[in-house]
């Protein structure tokens, strides 16, 4: 439902829970805040923060009790049940543990799955956006390029789900900055930010925004960026979850 930008009958869900209920549950917590942000960033922020409170409890050890589990099981029951695992550990180890010596073994299994076609396109691609923030993170430019390029043909295979699309985006828009290719770096966001406003979605226009910023400054273009920081409302920096995100929102259409 998420996916299919449902926010508002999600959130109706999570508020219907009893409140101890959803306040023991990062999750749910996490899913309210992730309902709530294309909405009201500070209300979002207040759930992410109160998941983070809750993680940050309980996500150590749960990470090394299923490396452990993992490393004793010598088979999945389904490729699909693979993924999920992989997609699991992939994103916690990224966000919590970078540095843990399981790490390369993680990343070796998501580049696998990344050409399995047992498993769904949608899965795929959501490992696929973890992997490739790993390999620029390490500073791998040639990984971070050819995972790029598969999610890029998993979206083509995948249909025209605006979602995607835009991850896509963001995904060469970021790999271009990377290589120094501003300009088309620029051109990307551009097109992506008219993709959000034909069809209605603006909950990955943060992402586009800041990194069109970053795309100006590296050009020395000091007027874009501040006709880009003037279009936004505010910019707040926000412990969120697995990590600070940085949230803009629009003021106006950025043209």
């Amino acid at each position: 439902m998420f996916a299919q930008q449902r926010f508002q009958q999600l959130e109706q869900w999570f508020k219907q829970l009893p409140s101890e209920v959803l306040a023991s549950s990062p999750w749910s917590l996490y899913w309210l805040g992730s309902c709530r942000r294309p909405f009201d960033e500070r209300e979002s922020g207040s759930h992410f923060a109160a998941a983070y409170t809750g993680f940050n409890k309980s996500l150590d050890p749960w990470i090394e009790e299923l490396n452990e589990m993992v490393s004793d099981t010598p088979a999945y029951p389904s490729a699909t049940t693979k993924a999920m695992v992989v997609l699991a550990m992939l994103g916690g180890l990224l966000f919590r543990m970078p540095q843990h010596p399981a790490m390369g073994r993680w990343e070796a299994h998501a580049e696998r799955l990344l050409r399995d076609e047992e498993v769904d396109i949608s899965l795929r691609m959501d490992i696929g956006n973890v992997l490739v923030h790993w390999q620029y993170w390490k500073g791998d430019l040639a990984a971070a390029t050819h995972t790029t390029d598969i999610l890029a043909r998993l979206v083509d295979a995948g249909g025209s789900a605006t979602l995607p699309r835009l991850l896509s985006a963001m995904n060469h828009a970021i790999h271009d900055w990377h290589t120094a290719d501003f300009d088309r770096c620029l051109n990307i966001i551009d097109s992506g930010l008219a993709l959000a406003a034909q069809v209605g979605i603006y909950i990955m226009d943060d992402r586009l925004i800041a990194q069109s910023v970053y795309g100006s400054l590296s050009r020395d273009d000091l007027p874009t960026v501040r006709r880009l920081l003037d279009s936004t409302a505010t910019i707040l920096l926000l412990g969120a979850g697995l990590g600070s995100m940085a949230l803009v929102r629009r003021k106006k259409t950025i043209r």
